[in-house]
């Protein structure tokens, strides 16, 4: 049978190796990485390490490692390709197995079949339980839950099970599963009958066989289990663990019990984590896997002979499988099951006080009870060989203190006894020496920053390896592990190294270290007091064992034979600088006599480096005489073809099999060198601007000192000539055009022009204008068949599409050693597309459901999921429409507006993405990233009016209106004007309200307030949080993959929709009034979330929205009301117009002077445009110079007034502009007022002063004037603005009736 390797690669991508290997092994996190007790060796540590970022697991005890498939073979002792298929039905992946032979299929068959019947049965004998059934499981005290939680059931009569289930079932398959009992007669009847039943279930649920409890009284059995079948194996299977699993691990504990009362009682009296053994022996097999699952366990047995026997006899079992093994002692008289009813809800608590040591249990029961001398020898026997089977040294000894005071002698009187009862006691193989860890180190390892630390604590490998550069060791390792570390580092660290060492051996440490010094390692001893040199603590510790002993000479000349070979292997600067210091701290006579000893260790380390060197200096490339071909030249086609058309081969390293340099042919038939490096040509990145195109070239070369490849980018300009060319390689490093002329580089560079790949790079991330939508490492298109298809960049950063290679260098291996301080590439590399496996996705619906809930304060829930969809569609939309929309999240600091804006951009980028502040962004950077992603929602924050900078927010403005960014030169001297492009979309974040350019932004946009909130004592709002954050961090991708499936429907249906929604919103907002006169466009922009809403429902009901279009749409005529509402208190020309109002309330402004009110029957505009009236519609004239006039006055003080050019842009965009008129004639009335009779007025007939009279006498005075003016709809501006300028005139009346 075979899979193929892409049904595998399915596997692998959907199996949660934690998931699985946790079903059979307690795994315990520790750092990244999850530990568990290996099942493959026998162990007590646990040194296997489970990696779910890599995804594969590896003991550092055994070795044994693979990826989850390999541990499901290992474990569950089947072929591979059974393995495989057993996770791809887990975990539902679809795969084609091939070559299956006949007899596999019939063993897979049969199994299947055999579990298909099996848990028919069990839903049979659930039916089925009968008057009597159920009353003595009532007798039990067995709760409605628990006859649920382990599937309680019972059997019928004679053959009523096998009579019912043989019209679905062959009972050839029932007797296969042990259903069914063939009589020496021949006859078929049931296997079990009248009986109470307990299913015995698999790691995954499914049923495997049965153990039952007689009714009657009479059955020669009072307990029977299924015989042994296919899938059931009777001693290697515990009750209640399927249900107790998660418990176990929880507690690392388990309770184990007789029967299967005694588990479902205390089961459902708190106590989870209890099962009980299916047979009357405990297999080790069957211990063993419980070992995987927990360290502990607690024995609870009836107080009888039976439980004292089974508690002896299984007690060495369970040591030797290297758990701790408690008993309870029950109450006498009490079993497990009587303990746990007696004590319902407090069996735990109960249980602690009579829970005790093996030790001491045993001593209980079969010392302290003994009737004699005899029995208490015997007992004392029984408990010893128990001990015996304690693994660990320590804890033995712990217990013989124990049982040494409880039979009131001495642990050393009884050591004899115990070392001769662990002689028949089998030991376990102790771990190999060596180092673990290596490769784990490798990946995370920083050079620059970190040092490899050396550890023989296991404790500290599991907790750093995987996090930091830990390498455990036991023992001391052999060279090739040396040289395996030596490739990672020559520096390493270790703190306290054991110091144990007398005149016959040095310890297994210090032997580790020496080798590592000798090995060239620089190695720094952390010490209680200073962290110091390899070299100097050896010295140090020696010295102390000099002077506290006073070793003879013998012994001496060792200690010093040993210092002296270590001190050979240090710099002449170390020795000078130290050796007077060494002399003293070892009790020597003088510097010159330690120098003496040292000396001859010098003179052989020289020799051996001089042989070492010379061996160094001959070059790591193949053995060539420059006479003859090689053979892998004439072995390979690609050679003889570049040596017969160009005339050179390459030259190979010996270590790599690489090509290091050129081989050209001479002019005397033989081969010389030409160049120390070889350049394989990659990549040829074609752009018309000469800047953008450029040659990607790996180069590799036959220096020592060199042992990297190099990747360089260059323009192709570079290559045009061998100058350009030469002057480029000089910035590389010691790489040399030697040997080489003219022609030789243009023979390079012929064959080289040949061998590039052409490509387009992605200048630009989401949608493509050929039609496809890339991520930085891979893409979404229809391939050749026409099917959607996710396509992964290969080790290059190229993908294909429509016969064209495009190429990104976020996800190339040119640069993933690129050691520059600026990763320009990671900006990129957070909108990656990633591969979450089937069981670990939401659908779109759920998404929805949880976006909807989480933020469903102010419906933004709402909002946000219709704006994740429309922003990947920006491009496509806005050539048609000519104009987008944005969102934009107002709230205070803290109120939650940033977690909206990443679950909107979470389908599109990961969590992690930065958003960008705009108050700290520079405009460059700003119009780059607008610029760089196509329909991908950029988050921006801290959005203010007054701090951000004009060109800013002209950016803003182009994502909805033009859609231009930034205009700048091409070159300094050139005219030519290059405009950046705005693609993105955007969310923006702020505290208010955009106000510039009279809401220029704001109009265009949807506002979405975000109130402070606190969920702190919400449970379920923390915890639908949590989980759809977890969503967001394992990726979202698929789903994105989903909605850019829709592309296709919102290049047809899109418009006819908005304009539908469009027209629906103005009909459902006829009649609102407002000073806002932005109505328009915020119904505009609603319209889209409308559009997308209906066709999301109309045309894509697979992707479920959690409201439907009704409901939504009554929250856009709400939005559109309110938002216009807030846009009308920061409305300009809201403000315009409220100012005419007071001022005409004041008499500033004049009815029939500065503006008049008529209801003509047509208007004649300027360039005698005639202009037809509706009856009953009222137009308003207006005399902007003189009202523009009196407005500046009124504003002084206040905000900034509008100039009068900017107040006649904004009149003529207002939906109530008529237009202009040249000539209108302005009538009104002016009162004049003058005193009755002044002070010193003369009566003309008697020439007499007259007595003042102040009494003042009003006349009126008609006045006209003609001018041009301004024409507004009077009716829209009453809808839109809610003015009244009509003022009720008072006529004047005879001057004697209005006296003051």
């Amino acid at each position: 049978m075979r899979i193929s390797d892409t049904d595998i690669n399915k596997i692998l991508d959907a199996a949660n190796i934690v998931e699985v290997i946790g079903e059979s092994v307690n795994l315990r996190k520790s750092g990244s990485n999850y530990f568990g007790c290996c099942p493959f060796h026998d162990e007590k540590t646990a040194s296997m390490c489970v990696s779910p970022a890599k995804r594969i697991f590896k003991c550092f005890g055994c070795g044994e490692h693979g990826n989850v498939i390999w541990f499901v073979h290992k474990n569950e002792g089947i072929s591979y390709p059974e393995a495989a298929m057993m996770l791809a039905k887990k975990y539902k992946v679809d795969i084609k197995v091939e070559e299956k032979t006949p007899e596999e299929q019939a063993r897979e068959h049969e199994r299947e079949e055999v579990m298909i019947v099996l848990e028919a049965a069990q839903k049979w004998m659930q039916e089925h339980i009968g008057t009597e059934a159920d009353k003595y499981i009532a007798s039990r005290g067995m709760n409605d839950w628990a006859r649920r939680e382990f599937r309680v059931g019972a059997s019928g009569s004679y053959r009523q099970m096998l009579d019912d289930m043989s019209k679905l079932y062959k009972p050839e398959i029932m007797r296969k599963a042990g259903l069914v009992y063939l009589r020496d007669n021949g006859e078929q009847m049931d296997y079990f009958r009248h009986r109470v039943t307990f299913p015995f279930l698999n790691r995954y649920g499914r049923v495997i066989g049965f153990t039952a409890r007689d009714l009657t009284g009479s059955a020669k059995a009072k307990y029977l289990n299924s015989p042994d079948s296919i899938v059931f194996k009777k001693g290697a299977e515990f009750f209640g663990l399927y249900q107790a699993r998660s418990e176990i691990a929880k507690y690392n504990k388990v309770f184990l019990v007789e029967g299967q009362f005694d588990v479902i009682s205390m089961a459902q009296n708190g106590i989870r984590n209890v099962i009980c053994k299916s047979g009357s022996a405990l297999d080790s097999v069957q211990v063993k896997r419980l070992r995987l699952l927990c360290e502990n366990v607690t024995l609870v047995y009836d107080d009888d002979k039976a439980g004292i026997h089974a508690a002896v006899t299984q007690i060495p079992v369970l040591l030797d499988a290297g758990m701790n093994v408690r008993c309870v002692m029950l109450p006498e008289g009490q079993d497990p099951d009587d303990f746990a009813r007696a004590n319902t809800g407090q069996v735990r608590e109960k249980l602690k006080p009579i829970e005790m040591s093996f030790v001491a249990y045993l001593y209980e029961k079969l010392y302290r009870q003994a009737a004699d001398e005899p029995g208490r020898e015997a007992g004392l026997k029984t408990i010893l060989e128990a001990v015996a089977h304690v693994r660990e040294a320590t804890i033995r000894n712990d217990y013989m203190k124990t049982l040494a005071k409880l039979v009131e002698s001495s642990a050393d009187k009884l050591m004899p006894k115990l070392r001769k009862a662990m002689s028949g006691v089998k030991q376990h193989e102790e771990p190999s020496s060596g180092f673990a860890g290596i490769c784990e180190a490798k990946e995370i390892y920083d050079k620059e920053h970190d040092k490899i630390r050396l550890t023989s604590s296991w404790r500290e490998f599991e907790e750093g390896v995987g996090e930091r550069p830990v390498v455990y060791f036991r023992g001391c390792p052999q060279d090739s592990q040396v040289q395996e570390l030596r490739q990672l580092d020559n520096s390493v660290v270790i703190c306290s190294p054991d110091k144990d060492f007398d005149y016959k051996q040095e310890c297994d440490e210090m032997q580790m270290l020496k080798a590592l010094f000798r090995a060239g390692f620089n190695i720094d001893v952390v010490t209680e007091v200073e962290t110091i040199s390899f070299i100097q603590w050896y010295v140090n510790i020696y010295g102390l064992k000099i002077h506290n002993e006073t070793p003879t000479t013998t012994v001496m000349d060792i200690y010093l034979d040993r210092i002296a070979e270590m001190i050979a292997e240090t710099t002449e600067v170390t020795r000078t600088r130290s050796m007077k210091a060494w002399a003293q701290m070892l009790s020597m006579p003088s510097e010159k006599a330690l120098k003496d000893i040292v000396k001859p260790y010098i003179t052989r380390k020289r020799s051996k480096n001089k042989v070492e060197a010379e061996r160094e200096n001959l070059d790591d490339v193949a053995d060539v005489d420059g006479n003859t071909l090689p053979d892998y030249v004439e072995e390979n086609d690609e050679y003889k073809r570049m040596l017969s058309r160009y005339g050179f081969y390459p030259l190979l390293s010996k270590s790599k099999n690489e090509p290091v340099c050129y081989m050209f042919k001479n002019e005397s038939g033989g081969y010389g060198r030409v160049c120390d490096f070889f350049m394989t040509p990659l990549l040829h990145v074609y752009d018309k601007d000469p800047e953008l195109n450029k040659r990607i070239v790996k180069i590799t070369s036959m220096a020592p000192e060199i042992r990297k490849a190099k990747y360089v980018e260059w323009k192709s300009s570079v290559f045009a000539n061998m100058a350009t060319f030469r002057a480029a390689l000089v910035n590389e490093g010691a790489y040399n055009f030697e040997n080489g002329n003219i022609k030789n580089y243009d023979k390079i560079w012929t064959w080289m022009s040949h061998q590039f790949k052409t490509c387009f790079q992605l200048r630009t991330f989401g949608q493509q204008k050929e039609d496809f939508f890339a991520w930085s490492n891979a893409i979404f298109h229809r391939n050749e068949k026409g099917d959607f298809e996710i396509k992964k960049v290969d080790n290059l950063g190229l993908v294909e599409h429509g016969g064209d290679l495009f190429y990104s260098p976020a996800y190339s291996e040119i640069y993933a050693y690129d050691r520059s301080d600026s990763d320009i590439f990671e900006q990129d590399r957070h909108l990656r597309y990633i591969d979450v496996p089937e069981s670990r996705r939401i659908t779109f619906a759920q998404w929805a459901d949880l976006m909807n809930r989480v933020y469903r304060i102010e419906d933004n829930g709402k909002w946000a999921i219709i704006y994740s969809i429309l922003c990947g569609f920006r491009s496509d939309l806005y050539p048609v429409i000519g104009n987008f929309t944005a969102i934009f999240f107002i709230g205070q600091t803290s109120s939650g507006k940033s977690q909206i804006a990443q679950s909107i951009r979470a389908l599109y980028e990961v969590p992690s993405a930065p958003s960008s502040n705009l108050n700290q962004i520079s405009d460059a950077a700003f119009f780059s990233i607008l610029e760089r992603f196509r329909d991908v929602p950029c988050i921006f924050e801290e959005y203010n009016d007054e701090e951000i900078s004009d060109q800013k927010f002209q950016g803003l403005k182009a994502v909805t209106y033009d859609g231009d960014g930034k205009q700048k030169r091409r070159s300094a001297t050139g005219n030519d004007i290059e405009t950046s492009k705005v693609n993105a979309s955007i969310i923006l974040l702020g505290q208010e309200a955009p106000q510039r350019d009279d809401n220029a932004l704001s109009n265009r946009v949807v506002l979405c307030e975000v109130p402070a909130h606190n969920f702190s004592g919400d449970q379920e709002a923390q915890r639908i949080f949590k989980e759809l954050k977890g969503y967001e961090k394992e990726g979202l991708s698929y789903l994105l993959v989903e909605v850019q499936k829709l592309r296709p429907l919102f290049r047809t249906h899109f418009v006819p929709y908005m304009e539908q929604a469009r027209k629906e919103l103005q009909d459902a907002l006829a009649g609102m009034s407002g000073r806002s006169g932005d109505q328009s466009r915020i119904i505009g922009t609603v319209s889209m979330f409308l559009a997308t809403c209906r066709l999301l429902i109309n045309d894509a009901p697979w992707l479920q929205l959690p409201f439907g279009y009704e409901d939504f749409f009554e929250l856009a005529v709400k939005k559109v009301r309110h938002q216009c509402e807030m846009l009308a208190k920061s409305d300009k020309l809201a403000t315009f117009f409220n100012t005419l109002d007071f001022l005409i309330d004041k008499g500033t402004l004049k009815i029939g002077r500065d503006f008049t009110v008529d209801e003509p029957d047509k208007v004649t505009l300027k360039g005698g445009i005639v202009k037809p009236i509706a009856e009953g519609q009222k137009v308003m004239y207006m005399n902007l110079s003189n009202v523009h006039k009196h407005y500046l006055a009124a504003m002084q003080g206040g905000e900034r007034p509008l100039t009068l050019t900017t107040l006649v842009v904004n009149l003529k965009s207002h939906p109530a502009y008529i237009g202009d008129v040249s000539n209108k004639k302005f009538i009104w009335q002016e009162e004049v007022r003058t005193m009755r009779t002044p002070p010193n007025t003369v009566n003309p007939e008697t020439m007499a002063t007259m007595a003042p009279d102040d009494t003042m006498i009003i006349k009126i005075q008609k006045k006209s004037k003609q001018t041009s003016a301004i024409v507004l709809d009077y009716n829209v501006l009453q809808q839109f603005m809610g003015i009244d300028f009509e003022r009720t005139t008072i006529t004047a009346q005879e001057e004697d009736a209005r006296p003051f």
